[in-house]
């Protein structure tokens, strides 16, 4: 825990900037006399911890944009009413996870599993950087097996094979997800042999959605590197440069 104070202060400062107020009202200042105000950090994920343990904003486009939930690109689909991610059409919708009904508006009896990620405070993880594999995510708290992390977003277009994104299909067709202009945290996941979670379909009213979720036979801990496997595909020419490849 002592080592990642500095990361546990930064996540704290933009998810919940209260908090010094909180122990000042207290009166106990031994945390926050140990604890120095990082930089301004604004949102979470525009900085990462260097292998130093310094604080650093990441170097992004400046067109770059950090969104919540994907966007169809209309300039491949026109049709404003048209999704590529469509599975089905029907009058109701219940998950596949807790069994209960999917509505627009989520009341206290409807299903919670994609609403929590989409709306609610986002999950502790923090960028960082690692030794071999540039970016990564490491985890500020620790989650349970098939515990929903976050959901892949970015803009859906046409599948392309010449460019590093997230693909899938449905009856309607081939579409991919790019995070190189609009994305969310997911956008630095590395790969591992061995890893830890997955990126994995789930239906959201009948819409295909890409969500980041604990593997059924792992946990993650605190401080660990969250990490998914990319595919044997995405392989084909390349080196690995896992954690489990270079032992």
């Amino acid at each position: 825990m002592e080592s990642h104070r500095l990361s546990i202060a930064m996540v704290a400062d933009c998810l919940q900037p209260n908090w010094r107020s909180v122990l000042e009202w207290a009166q106990d200042d031994s945390i926050l006399a140990a604890t120095p105000c990082p930089p301004s950090t604004g949102y979470l994920y525009s900085w990462f911890i260097d292998t130093a343990g310094t604080p650093r904003p990441i170097d992004l486009p400046e067109d770059f944009r950090h969104v919540r939930e994907s966007r169809v690109d209309r300039d491949v689909w026109p049709d404003p009413t048209y999704d590529p991610r469509r599975v089905y059409l029907d009058a109701s919708y219940n998950c596949e996870l807790c069994g209960r009904e999917q509505l627009d508006d989520p009341n206290e009896g409807s299903c919670q599993c994609l609403v929590d990620i989409i709306n609610a405070t986002p999950v502790a993880v923090q960028v960082f950087e690692t030794a071999h594999m540039g970016m990564g995510i490491r985890a500020l708290q620790a989650f349970r097996s098939n515990k929903i992390l976050g959901e892949f977003v970015g803009i859906v277009g046409m599948a392309d094979d010449d460019i590093d994104v997230l693909r899938s299909s449905t009856h309607g067709g081939k579409y991919q997800i790019c995070q190189r202009r609009e994305g969310n945290w997911t956008r630095y996941i590395n790969h591992a042999c061995d890893s830890n979670a997955a990126v994995t379909k789930y239906l959201w009213r009948g819409i295909e959605r890409m969500v980041v979720m604990v593997r059924e036979d792992a946990q993650v801990a605190f401080g660990e590197e969250i990490t998914v496997h990319y595919g044997n595909s995405y392989w084909a020419g390349k080196q690995c440069l896992c954690s489990s490849c270079l032992r």
